[in-house]
């Protein structure tokens, strides 16, 4: 099996780290052409090649991934596509093969515990939940493509919190407003929260001021609660269930502990090369993802 990464930044070197060794990979930076090890996209032969594998910055997404559809070449492309409906539209009408866009933060083992749970619905009808993911990126951002880009923090770190919502509660025709808006150091924001006041509300709080790699799930319910703190890849991350006692008083608590490498890279490239079939496609949640992004920017 043969692999061809287009994009060779951080993305692109995780995903090559997590592709068995034994298949073969060609790389290709349109940008940094001294890693490449094929000398262009236009005269290589596709037909050496399986999966695709998109890391490119956003405004490249859209050509690549219309030429490999065509070519119905397997795609795994990064968050976010930021499309219009007739872009996405376009790309639907096409008979590809796979054409994935990665979330890696679904792979999340407490995620997926967070996943199980709600199925069951051990914590009853939830009437709160609150999410923070934040870095200390803000120095990186200041001379990338990002800070050019206003609303890049949403794309960049909302598009992970929007499809986690997505992916644990599906959709709940939010109604989402935004709340804080800072531009601290950059000229793009660096602090930026979102809410919605439906039922079950929601709180979304998004930086690159954190310093410290920061990341809370906090999900209230009427039965309990369920606190999710921190990701494998800055360790430990930690899950605390709750049970609510009545009338009132001290919780019952199971804690979960997990202090390993990150898995959701591997979890992700098992995922998109054995469990998902041909001629799927995961784009209707980039749609959605895009409506919601559209919904938070143009509120009055």
């Amino acid at each position: 099996m043969s692999n061809l990464i287009i994009g060779y930044g951080v993305q692109g070197q995780k995903r090559l780290n997590h592709i068995n060794k034994s298949e073969k990979v060609y790389v290709y930076d349109p940008i940094n052409k001294h890693v490449n090890s094929i000398n262009s996209i236009d005269d290589f032969d596709f037909k050496l090649i399986n999966n695709i594998y998109l890391c490119t910055p956003d405004n490249l997404k859209l050509n690549y991934i219309n030429k490999f559809v065509k070519l119905k070449k397997n795609i795994l492309v990064e968050k976010p596509l930021s499309f219009s409906n007739n872009e996405f539209k376009k790309i639907l009408k096409n008979n590809y093969s796979k054409l994935y866009t990665a979330y890696n933060h679904r792979f999340e083992p407490h995620i997926v515990k967070i996943k199980s749970i709600l199925q069951k619905n051990l914590i009853g009808r939830i009437y709160h939940i609150d999410i923070h993911y934040g870095n200390g990126t803000i120095q990186l951002w200041k001379n990338s493509w990002r800070s050019k880009e206003k609303y890049s923090i949403l794309y960049d770190l909302g598009s992970h919190v929007l499809d986690m919502i997505l992916y644990l509660f599906g959709n709940l025709n939010f109604d989402f407003r935004k709340s804080i808006c800072k531009m601290n150091e950059l000229n793009c924001y660096d602090y930026f929260s979102f809410f919605s006041n439906k039922n079950p509300s929601i709180s979304c709080t998004l930086s690159t001021i954190n310093w410290k790699n920061f990341f809370t799930l906090n999900i209230i319910g009427e039965k309990g609660s369920i606190n999710m703190d921190g990701l494998c890849k800055w360790g430990p991350s930690i899950l605390k269930i709750r049970k609510r006692i009545f009338p009132s008083g001290v919780p019952s608590e199971k804690v979960f502990k997990i202090e390993q490498k990150d898995p959701t890279w591997k979890a992700e490239e098992i995922f998109f090369k054995k469990k998902i079939p041909n001629n799927f496609t995961n784009l209707k949640n980039d749609i959605l993802i895009n409506s919601l992004f559209n919904k938070i920017i143009n509120e009055n």
